[in-house]
């Protein structure tokens, strides 16, 4: 299936309720430029129809801030965040791990803070199930979100 949205940022799979689509970069938080942004398509038009989608879909819309240029080197830095995840499975293998991971787990996985991980959770970027009474991700689910964030 073709993405609903032509953009590199742009993610949709299948999940376990149904469709998910939403923006990487908003989910990430990224903050590009406004040349930067025009280059990927990122108008005002196409950020309305993106908020759209994901309000009907996820309920809430996440996306990049856009700044008219880059006044200070820490913005320049805010623009040249990846745009994907690293190929970390090079690196670690999930084979080393349980069916269900602590975040902690994950944590350590995506080499990401606890604090990030936990805000991926939180804005509903990352699956995770209940198991008993702590909050865990299925090794599958993360190998699967992992094929749609690359």
């Amino acid at each position: 299936m073709d993405n609903t949205i032509k953009c590199p940022h742009w993610r949709e799979y299948q999940g376990l309720n149904g469709w998910v689509m939403f923006c990487s970069a908003g989910a990430f938080a990224q903050t590009f430029v406004r040349p930067e942004a025009e280059r990927i398509g990122c108008t005002e038009e196409r950020r309305a129809k993106c908020r759209q989608i994901m309000e009907l879909n996820l309920g809430y819309a996440l996306q990049p801030e856009i700044i008219e240029r880059a006044d200070t080197a820490e913005e320049a830095v805010l623009t040249a965040v990846p745009t994907h995840f690293p190929d970390f499975a090079a690196e670690k293998s999930l084979d080393d791990y349980p069916a269900l991971l602590t975040i902690d787990m994950v944590a350590d996985y995506l080499n990401l803070s606890l604090s990030k991980t936990m805000a991926l959770i939180d804005n509903g970027s990352l699956p995770v199930v209940s198991s008993d009474g702590e909050i865990k991700v299925e090794k599958a689910k993360l190998e699967e979100w992992l094929k749609c964030t690359a």
